[in-house]
């Protein structure tokens, strides 16, 4: 999935993370049970280069396991959704989505 049409939502110090689709500029899903939402929630993702986007997703991904206490398992298989993610992803890395063991 791409990251200019996905909204990433989750509950801070929780596994409840989601990853919803945008449709029209809207979102598909209701998300209100969320507090927290990132991805095409900002508007400058929608426009942002895979480069810009995956820097911002690496952020996005720390900032919502350290700063937050999202669950790490929880977030990295959300995360691992976004296409822009995985690619950010370094292949000699075990977490990388290639690693037979995931």
């Amino acid at each position: 999935m791409d990251i200019r049409h996905q909204i990433i939502a989750y509950n801070c110090k929780s596994n409840q993370i989601e990853v919803s689709p945008l449709v029209n500029g809207r979102r598909r899903y209701n998300l209100d049970h969320f507090r927290m939402t990132t991805g095409a929630a900002y508007g400058w993702v929608r426009t942002g280069t895979n480069d810009e986007l995956q820097s911002f997703l690496k952020a996005e991904f720390i900032a919502s396991v350290f700063r937050d206490g999202v669950c790490p398992r929880a977030a990295y298989r959300a995360f691992m959704q976004i296409d822009q993610f995985r690619q950010a992803v370094p292949e000699d890395m075990p977490a990388h989505p290639s690693n037979p063991l995931l």
